[in-house]
């Protein structure tokens, strides 16, 4: 509540007790006496009216600012409560590398961000670099951390094989219609091959290249293989970047 609501109460307080007392007054007018009470109840209406008004609106930009950083204010690096915050955000990501099924996978886009989230896990120690002479000597959290990293990196291993396949055939199914034919092969599935006429073009092969590159390095594809014909034994190949 503000200054100006509290004002406006001790207005209305002291318009009813004055409208109260006024009949007991001495030289009390009758007349003159409903004229001011009436006059007291349409003011008394009115700061009520205003005093609701300024209670039910919300809060002015500086409160509202005042608010917003008060609930965002952070820990401070190093303390006790920042440590405490740390291992529940750990222990979170624990929670989900124990519990979710990465291998169940669908679209290419559910398969990415699973990959995306198992890549933040596994160099987790990177992005608490900047902090680390702060926890270096909590046994909680380096534990933590040192699980997190094994988890993920063993969960990774284990499902890119697997998510290379699904990738493959989904990319197959939507480039049918563009007479475009994919497949996998390789140890662990890690050469992603196109046969098509497209790619009698060596711009075709160039352009089509760049359009999956960062996909294909995503999924751990080593290399890409283009053919304009099956059973070709010449065909033009691209080394993938690999993390």
């Amino acid at each position: 509540m503000n200054i100006d609501c509290i004002v406006l109460i001790i207005i209305l307080i002291a318009l009813i007790i004055y409208s109260i007392i006024v009949p007991f007054m001495e030289g009390y007018n009758k007349n003159l006496s409903k004229k001011s009470i009436t006059i007291i109840c349409v003011c008394s209406f009115v700061i009520l009216c205003i005093i609701i008004s300024k209670l039910s609106s919300p809060d002015s930009p500086v409160q509202t600012a005042q608010t917003q950083n008060a609930e965002n204010k952070q820990p401070v690096i190093g303390s006790n409560e920042w440590k405490k915050n740390l291992i529940s955000e750990l222990s979170n990501d624990s929670n989900i590398l124990m519990s979710k099924k990465f291998i169940s996978c669908g679209t290419n886009k559910n398969m990415s961000d699973n990959i995306g989230e198992l890549n933040d896990m596994e160099y987790i120690d990177n992005s608490l670099a900047s902090c680390k002479k702060y926890y270096h000597d909590s046994r909680r959290i380096n534990r933590l951390i040192k699980f997190i990293k094994k988890k993920s990196n063993f969960t990774m291993k284990r499902i890119l094989p697997r998510y290379r396949k699904i990738f493959t055939k989904n990319l197959a199914r939507s480039l049918w219609s563009r007479d475009i034919y994919v497949s996998c092969s390789g140890a662990k599935s890690t050469i992603l091959n196109f046969t098509g006429y497209i790619f009698a073009s060596n711009s075709n092969i160039q352009d089509f290249q760049n359009m999956i590159q960062a996909d294909a390095s995503n999924f751990g594809f080593k290399k890409a293989t283009y053919r304009w014909y099956k059973g070709e034994d010449e065909y033009t190949e691209y080394k993938l970047y690999i993390k």
